[in-house]
Protein backbone atom coordinates (compact mmCIF):
# COMPACT_ATOMS: atom_id res chain seq x y z
CA UNK A 1 0.00 0.00 0.00
CA UNK A 2 1.69 3.43 -0.97
CA UNK A 3 0.97 6.61 0.99
CA UNK A 4 1.68 9.96 0.14
CA UNK A 5 5.38 10.61 1.62
CA UNK A 6 3.86 14.08 3.45
CA UNK A 7 2.64 11.70 5.92
CA UNK A 8 6.07 11.26 6.93
CA UNK A 9 6.62 15.07 7.27
CA UNK A 10 3.36 15.89 8.72
CA UNK A 11 4.65 18.89 10.60
CA UNK A 12 6.00 19.98 6.87
CA UNK A 13 2.27 20.12 5.60
CA UNK A 14 1.80 23.72 6.62
CA UNK A 15 5.13 24.85 4.62
CA UNK A 16 4.42 22.85 1.46
CA UNK A 17 1.49 25.36 -0.22
CA UNK A 18 -0.56 24.76 -3.17
CA UNK A 19 1.78 22.05 -4.49
CA UNK A 20 5.10 24.60 -5.23
CA UNK A 21 6.81 20.97 -3.65
CA UNK A 22 5.38 18.20 -4.76
CA UNK A 23 6.75 14.83 -3.40
CA UNK A 24 6.48 11.12 -5.46
CA UNK A 25 4.03 8.53 -3.49
CA UNK A 26 6.27 6.30 -1.43
CA UNK A 27 5.37 4.16 2.13
CA UNK A 28 5.37 6.69 5.18
CA UNK A 29 7.47 6.60 7.52
CA UNK A 30 7.18 4.13 10.13
CA UNK A 31 6.11 1.40 7.62
CA UNK A 32 7.06 -2.42 7.55
CA UNK A 33 9.53 -3.37 4.79
CA UNK A 34 6.98 -6.58 4.20
CA UNK A 35 4.20 -4.21 3.10
CA UNK A 36 6.48 -2.52 0.40
CA UNK A 37 5.71 -3.87 -3.14
CA UNK A 38 8.65 -5.52 -4.36
CA UNK A 39 7.52 -5.44 -7.91
CA UNK A 40 8.29 -1.52 -7.71
CA UNK A 41 11.29 -1.89 -5.35
CA UNK A 42 14.13 -3.86 -5.27
CA UNK A 43 15.97 -4.46 -2.28
CA UNK A 44 18.97 -5.85 -0.72
CA UNK A 45 21.02 -5.25 3.13
CA UNK A 46 23.68 -2.25 3.20
CA UNK A 47 25.32 -2.28 6.21
CA UNK A 48 23.00 -2.66 9.36
CA UNK A 49 19.86 -0.66 7.07
CA UNK A 50 18.19 -3.00 4.35
CA UNK A 51 17.53 -0.74 0.62
CA UNK A 52 14.74 -0.49 -1.11
CA UNK A 53 15.42 1.49 -4.41
CA UNK A 54 13.11 2.29 -7.69
CA UNK A 55 13.70 4.25 -10.47
CA UNK A 56 12.36 7.73 -11.04
CA UNK A 57 9.20 7.93 -13.06
CA UNK A 58 8.24 11.14 -15.03
CA UNK A 59 5.91 12.26 -12.68
CA UNK A 60 8.04 12.23 -9.89
CA UNK A 61 9.33 15.25 -9.20
CA UNK A 62 10.18 17.59 -6.49
CA UNK A 63 10.33 21.48 -6.31
CA UNK A 64 9.78 21.29 -10.07
CA UNK A 65 13.11 18.65 -10.55
CA UNK A 66 12.69 15.28 -11.80
CA UNK A 67 13.79 12.26 -9.14
CA UNK A 68 16.09 10.22 -11.03
CA UNK A 69 15.65 7.52 -7.89
CA UNK A 70 13.65 6.59 -4.58
CA UNK A 71 15.83 4.57 -2.10
CA UNK A 72 14.36 3.83 1.41
CA UNK A 73 15.95 2.34 4.18
CA UNK A 74 14.59 0.25 6.48
CA UNK A 75 15.73 -0.56 10.04
CA UNK A 76 14.48 -3.87 12.01
CA UNK A 77 11.64 -3.94 9.46
CA UNK A 78 10.96 0.17 9.45
CA UNK A 79 11.23 2.83 7.27
CA UNK A 80 13.50 5.18 8.58
CA UNK A 81 15.09 6.91 5.60
CA UNK A 82 13.29 7.67 2.53
CA UNK A 83 15.88 9.33 -0.10
CA UNK A 84 15.15 11.37 -3.27
CA UNK A 85 17.78 12.07 -5.92
CA UNK A 86 18.05 14.54 -8.51
CA UNK A 87 20.75 16.17 -10.87
CA UNK A 88 23.45 17.70 -9.11
CA UNK A 89 23.36 20.59 -11.61
CA UNK A 90 19.85 22.01 -10.01
CA UNK A 91 21.03 21.81 -6.15
CA UNK A 92 21.09 25.75 -5.73
CA UNK A 93 18.10 26.10 -7.74
CA UNK A 94 16.53 23.16 -5.50
CA UNK A 95 17.95 24.54 -1.89
CA UNK A 96 16.20 28.06 -3.19
CA UNK A 97 12.87 27.11 -3.56
CA UNK A 98 12.86 24.92 -0.25
CA UNK A 99 14.12 27.94 0.99
CA UNK A 100 11.36 30.02 0.50
CA UNK A 101 8.65 26.63 1.44
CA UNK A 102 10.67 25.94 4.79
CA UNK A 103 12.95 29.14 5.56
CA UNK A 104 16.70 29.56 5.65
CA UNK A 105 18.34 26.01 6.46
CA UNK A 106 21.29 24.84 8.49
CA UNK A 107 24.38 24.67 5.64
CA UNK A 108 27.61 22.98 6.13
CA UNK A 109 29.88 20.66 4.36
CA UNK A 110 32.08 17.93 4.41
CA UNK A 111 35.17 16.09 2.84
CA UNK A 112 34.77 13.30 0.25
CA UNK A 113 37.29 11.58 -1.39
CA UNK A 114 36.51 10.38 -5.06
CA UNK A 115 38.50 7.95 -6.13
CA UNK A 116 42.17 9.40 -7.83
CA UNK A 117 40.28 12.53 -7.91
CA UNK A 118 41.10 13.90 -4.36
CA UNK A 119 39.12 15.19 -2.27
CA UNK A 120 36.15 17.86 -2.82
CA UNK A 121 33.61 19.39 -0.57
CA UNK A 122 30.25 18.29 -0.27
CA UNK A 123 27.46 20.75 0.65
CA UNK A 124 24.74 20.08 2.73
CA UNK A 125 21.76 22.18 4.06
CA UNK A 126 19.19 20.61 6.89
CA UNK A 127 15.81 21.67 7.82
CA UNK A 128 14.53 20.73 11.20
CA UNK A 129 10.54 21.18 11.60
CA UNK A 130 8.42 19.18 14.04
CA UNK A 131 10.40 16.24 14.87
CA UNK A 132 11.15 15.53 11.53
CA UNK A 133 14.34 16.56 9.22
CA UNK A 134 14.91 17.58 5.42
CA UNK A 135 18.79 17.08 4.42
CA UNK A 136 19.67 17.77 1.05
CA UNK A 137 23.15 16.85 0.14
CA UNK A 138 25.19 18.04 -2.78
CA UNK A 139 26.99 14.87 -3.89
CA UNK A 140 24.66 11.70 -3.25
CA UNK A 141 26.81 8.20 -4.48
CA UNK A 142 27.96 9.68 -7.64
CA UNK A 143 29.10 13.20 -8.49
CA UNK A 144 26.00 14.03 -10.58
CA UNK A 145 23.33 13.23 -8.20
CA UNK A 146 21.94 15.02 -5.19
CA UNK A 147 19.90 13.68 -2.54
CA UNK A 148 17.23 14.97 -0.39
CA UNK A 149 16.27 13.02 2.79
CA UNK A 150 13.51 12.90 4.66
CA UNK A 151 14.15 11.37 8.14
CA UNK A 152 12.99 11.72 11.91
CA UNK A 153 15.60 14.40 14.05
CA UNK A 154 17.17 11.21 15.55
CA UNK A 155 17.76 9.59 12.61
CA UNK A 156 19.49 12.56 11.37
CA UNK A 157 22.16 12.66 14.03
CA UNK A 158 22.42 8.75 13.61
CA UNK A 159 23.14 9.52 9.54
CA UNK A 160 25.61 12.21 10.81
CA UNK A 161 27.19 10.22 13.40
CA UNK A 162 27.72 6.86 10.66
CA UNK A 163 29.28 9.53 8.66
CA UNK A 164 31.52 10.56 11.21
CA UNK A 165 33.12 7.30 11.76
CA UNK A 166 33.61 6.57 8.35
CA UNK A 167 36.09 9.36 7.60
CA UNK A 168 39.52 8.59 7.09
CA UNK A 169 41.65 11.77 7.80
CA UNK A 170 38.94 14.35 7.61
CA UNK A 171 37.48 12.67 4.62
CA UNK A 172 34.72 9.88 3.91
CA UNK A 173 34.44 8.13 0.51
CA UNK A 174 32.16 8.62 -1.75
Amino acid sequence: MLKPVLAMAAGLCVCLSAGAVTLPEVPANGSALEDLDRNVFQCRAADQLTQCRRRGKPSDQIAGESVFEIVLSYRENTLVRTVFTFSEARLDQFVEQLSRQLGAPAAGSEGLKAGMGGVFENRYYVWNRGGKAWFVEQYFERITDSALWMMSDSELDRLFAERERQRVRGARDL
